[in-house]
């Protein structure tokens, strides 16, 4: 049997449409013209009837029949197709092949949740193709069908496509971003330096953000995004030691109050990687005086000089990955590779992510950690696999969470800190998920092996959130969670709808089984400087220009399920 496959319209196809539409079969079924004539296949293949989308349906390399998407009624979901196959591609099942490849198709389209077919009662063959492709059927007695010069009984045919879900009141729907990566290095950042030393590809001036902040907001307001997490640039408002910059100040002020006024409720990000050089110089979180004066100076000020405008607070991002990325040779300043120092600053980073939720908690705003997280699958039964596994959760979940739960902090094999003090440090447990992985002989591997994986090196699989959201529960029964960051790196921006739309299903079924989650954060709102990849990696739902991509109908359509009362 050939494979069968769709395409769209050609010049030439009315050549093959104009024989096949003589056959009386496709003629008693359809709204062809009668008699059908070359000049209608030519206008057709000009206009394409005003239909929505249109398919060539190929068994192998031969054209058999055509399938379309005639209309979508946003207002309900629906799109309605229709098919017909030419007489000499019958008896192979294309059509129920080519039913079932738009059916996966439509999964992309995110103002489909449902696709109908109107059949005629006496079309055997047209029900048992849509029977076949897992359409199911009712009488619909208000409407008929063609059968030749008369009209018979419709059966209204359907399947259910995208899942229609229903939010709880008040969950946030929101969007991150960083200043480094929407307004380009400080100047006086660490970043800038690594980029001047061609570490890293020039940032510039990120995305714009900086001028156009307003639009963003605006076109976020209008996706029903209302939340938005950024980062106010340490190195922006302190460029130098003990020297503060109220033009920047004032700056991010106007920002948060355009926020304000577009409806946008903003949490604030203090670190974000970046860092001010005068700090870095001094050791940055290798040294724990940093941490308890200067790092602790600047979360005081920052919450009382932005406290009245924001909504919440994220202090640190991914608390977890910073030292890997900096202290073990991943690319990122200082450019260590030193297990010691990986270590120390560890045990700091943790602390001060920590200590800055405490502190940020007397503005009466909601805190909100951000870790990145992702779960092992174990591909073999070999010590150093296990060993691996147990390093990975005790790195990456349980110094964390065991600070935050118990006010323990264990960071490998040093004596332990007792903060008991630090104890429910967060309102919510927020969250970064970008992949799973494997362990195969003690090394890190791509996990599901079997699928896309990303230029960052992981595998682009969004049901591995399912395992973290799992893994969180068990860990923190009580506690509420907040999925701070999820997205993809692709240019190919139908990717990025299917990879939404199966986020969104996970979350919604684990809040079904009783997760607590308050709010799901896409990273990121506009196509951003992606540190070490330059702008070579698409997160964004909104191209650089400000054109609003189609990936963004999918967030839209979820604000638009949410339960009255937000």
């Amino acid at each position: 049997m050939n494979i069968v496959s769709l395409r769209k319209l050609v010049d030439g196809d009315d050549e093959w449409i104009f024989r096949a539409c003589q056959d009386l079969e496709i003629q008693r079924f359809t709204l062809i013209p009668r008699p059908y004539t070359r000049e209608h296949a030519i206008e057709f293949l000009r206009t394409q009837s005003g239909e929505h989308s249109v398919w060539v349906i190929q068994s192998g390399d031969d054209p058999v029949g055509v399938i379309s998407i005639h209309k979508i009624d946003e207002s309900t979901g629906t799109a309605s197709v229709g098919y017909w196959i030419a007489k000499w591609g019958r008896g192979q099942r294309a059509a129920s092949h080519a039913l079932t490849l738009l059916c996966e198709h439509a999964k992309s389209i995110p103002e489909i949740h449902t696709l109908t077919a109107q059949i005629a009662t006496t079309n055997i063959a047209s029900k048992a193709t849509a029977e076949r492709s897992g359409f199911t059927s009712a009488i619909d007695i208000a409407k008929t069908c063609p059968d030749g010069d008369t009209q018979v009984v419709a059966l209204l045919y359907s399947k259910q496509i995208n899942s229609v879900h229903k939010w709880p009141s008040g969950f946030m729907w929101g969007t991150g971003a960083s200043s480094t990566q929407c307004e380009g290095a400080a100047p006086q950042s660490d970043w800038l330096a690594w980029e001047r030393a061609g570490n890293a590809p020039k940032s510039e001036n990120g995305n714009g953000f900086a001028t156009r902040y307003a639009q963003d907001f605006e076109i976020l307001a209008s996706l029903g995004l209302a939340h938005h997490r950024l980062s106010i640039e340490w190195a922006r408002i302190e460029p130098q030691q003990g020297v503060r910059d109220q033009n920047a100040i004032d700056h991010y002020r106007k920002v948060l109050t355009a926020a304000r006024e577009s409806n946008i409720k903003i949490w604030v990000c203090l670190h974000h990687f970046s860092l001010p050089n005068w700090f870095a110089k001094l050791g940055g979180f290798l040294v724990e005086e940093n941490r308890t004066k200067y790092w602790l100076e600047h979360v005081d000020f920052i919450a009382e000089t932005f406290g009245d405008l924001v909504t919440g607070w994220q202090p640190v991002n991914e608390t977890n990955y910073y030292a890997t990325a900096g202290y073990l040779a991943r690319g990122w300043p200082p450019g260590h590779n030193n297990v010691e120092e990986w270590l120390t600053v560890s045990q700091q980073i943790q602390l001060a992510t920590a200590e800055a939720a405490v502190r940020l908690k007397q503005t009466r705003k909601p805190v909100v950690s951000i870790f990145g997280l992702s779960t092992l699958e174990l591909l073999d039964a070999e010590p150093a696999t296990h060993k691996f596994a147990e390093r990975f959760y005790d790195a990456n979940w349980n110094t964390g969470i065991k600070l935050f739960r118990d006010g323990i902090l264990q960071i490998g094999t040093r004596e332990p800190v007792l903060r008991p003090d630090l104890v429910g440090s967060f309102d919510m447990i927020g969250f970064s998920y970008y992949s799973a992985h494997g362990v195969r002989n003690g090394q890190l591997v791509a996990y599901p092996e079997t699928v896309k994986i990303s230029p960052l090196g992981y595998a682009i699989w969004p049901d591995g959130l399912d395992l973290v959201l799992n893994r969180l529960k068990k860990e923190l029964p009580n506690t509420p969670l907040l999925v701070a960051e999820f997205g993809v790196g692709t240019a190919d921006d139908d990717e990025r709808s299917e990879y939404l739309l199966a986020g969104l299903d996970v979350v919604h079924s684990a809040i079904n089984r009783g997760i607590d989650i308050r709010g799901f954060f896409h990273w990121t709102a506009v196509d951003n400087y992606e540190w070490l990849h330059g702008y070579d990696l698409q997160f964004g739902i909104i191209n650089r220009d400000r054109t609003v991509k189609n990936s963004a109908k999918v967030l839209r359509k979820a604000t638009g399920e949410q339960k009255p009362g937000y």
